[in-house]
């Protein structure tokens, strides 16, 4: 019932290239699937009338060793990530307002890859779950960390919900899993899902970032809490 997400064909056809998912790698252990374009943090707001600002600190940078991802502040003290980006032993450290604080798991669900953890947020403003399911062609924002400190956002727009979470067409990159997706609902940005794999295509040359990627959605983080609790 439960394992740790694995590499497997994505269901797409087979043309030239083959599509595969592919959990993000850890940032200092591979870098060499980073492609495309990844945009930078954007302004304060955009079209949809939503302000991102006040949630950048939300989104944090954890370091495992010399190994990073990404994690998202979901309540006071509580942070939700990938699994499969925490060691087995070993320090979890949480990179949040300039300080490094450690964290501790509390409750992880193997199958959808994904953990909750406790650590000091330092009053840092925790995103809101969202409530309703995404729209197809809904616009959507991806952001985490794929390089060492830098955020990065990436806009995309929801395709469908499959097996493996969440489809949707915002790129990500190594580091970027535990990072949030976000829709903008009433004028406010709210969490819809867990950054957690991407998809990539099998070429002659190797794997090649397709630009589309994966999250667990927030259903599952509701689960995490409810087995914490």
């Amino acid at each position: 019932m439960f394992g740790i997400l694995s590499t497997r064909n994505s269901g797409y056809p087979k043309h030239k290239a083959q599509a595969t998912t592919v959990r993000t790698p850890l940032l200092g252990t591979i870098f060499s699937l980073i492609g495309g374009l990844l945009f930078t943090t954007p302004a304060a707001s955009n079209s949809s009338g939503c302000s991102i600002v006040d949630y950048y600190p939300s989104i944090v940078r954890i370091q495992v060793g010399n190994s990073s991802f990404s994690g998202v502040v979901v309540e006071s003290d509580s942070i939700v990530t990938v699994f499969h980006g925490l060691p087995t032993d070993g320090e979890v450290i949480v990179d949040i307002q300039g300080q490094h604080v450690s964290a501790s798991l509390v409750a992880a669900h193997q199958g959808a890859d994904i953990a909750l953890l406790r650590a000091e947020t330092l009053n840092t403003p925790p995103i809101p779950l969202s409530a309703k399911p995404l729209r197809d062609n809904e616009p959507v924002i991806a952001i985490g960390y794929p390089g060492t400190h830098s955020q990065k956002v990436s806009h995309g727009r929801f395709i469908r919900q499959r097996l493996k979470g969440l489809h949707t067409s915002a790129h990500i990159d190594a580091g970027s899993s535990g990072g949030a997706l976000l829709h903008c609902y009433e004028n406010q940005w709210e969490l819809s899902g867990i950054l957690r794999s991407y998809v990539a295509h099998q070429t002659e040359y190797g794997l090649v970032n397709a630009g589309q990627s994966y999250a667990t959605p927030v259903n599952i983080i509701r689960q995490l809490f409810e087995m914490a609790h």
